[in-house]
């Protein structure tokens, strides 16, 4: 998927008609948890590239790649000096590392059987509470997280320089976080690369390790 904010369903469509005109027999899109049903602003794209691949003619797979645990070890140095702030509450995060993604779609493209198919792929949940200690206890400092309200989430990553939207997308993934959207069942990753994924300690280790 492309990384593009500005036209990324229009990126995504241009490179189905280029995947038909070839002739591609199959796709492989690396989508989003739970796309088709999301209510998370920042999975939109990934529900319409979904629907324009459905009626494409092409046999697909949508690969719903759960959330990078690299997300949020490369803010460790920003948590380090400022503390860990979200709007997540309770709600769990299915973690995992980018390059068991990278071995699950890996699986899928060399496979047999997987056309037509939607996988979920995320491993050990956890809140952004137990987050925070786990990268207390890799990092061997103290991390805290502050949970507030997404309208004043946004308001501390505007002020913090991002450029629009990002403060609005990046504080509505947390209160999709709040609302479970981002939980998802491990079974299908662990079905993909024949394991359960790497726990959220040891993906983060080896993340700030890379």
């Amino acid at each position: 998927s492309s990384g593009s904010f500005d036209d990324r369903v229009g990126q995504h469509r241009n490179a189905i008609d280029a995947a038909t005109a070839a002739g591609v027999e199959h796709v492989v899109y690396t989508s989003g948890p739970k796309a088709s049903t999301s209510s998370i602003l920042l999975l939109a794209d990934h529900r319409a590239t979904e629907e324009a691949l459905a009626t494409s003619g092409l046999a697909w797979t949508a690969l719903r790649n759960g959330w990078y645990v690299e997300n949020y070890t490369a803010q460790v140095p920003t948590y380090l000096e400022h503390g860990m702030v979200g709007s997540a509450g309770e709600g769990k995060v299915s973690l995992v590392l980018r390059r068991e993604l990278g071995e699950a779609a890996a699986a899928v493209l060399t496979g047999e059987g997987h056309a037509g198919k939607v996988y979920e792929l995320g491993g050990e949940a956890v809140t952004l509470t137990e987050l925070a200690a786990i990268l207390s206890e890799v990092t061997g400092s103290s991390i805290a997280y502050t949970d507030v309200p997404v309208e004043t989430f946004q308001g501390i990553l505007a002020g913090a320089g991002l450029p629009e939207p990002l403060p609005l997308i990046f504080s509505d993934v947390d209160r999709g976080i709040a609302a479970g959207e981002l939980y998802v069942d491990p079974s299908d990753l662990t079905a993909l690369l024949g394991r359960p994924a790497t726990g959220v300690a040891d993906a983060a280790r080896e993340a700030l390790a890379g």
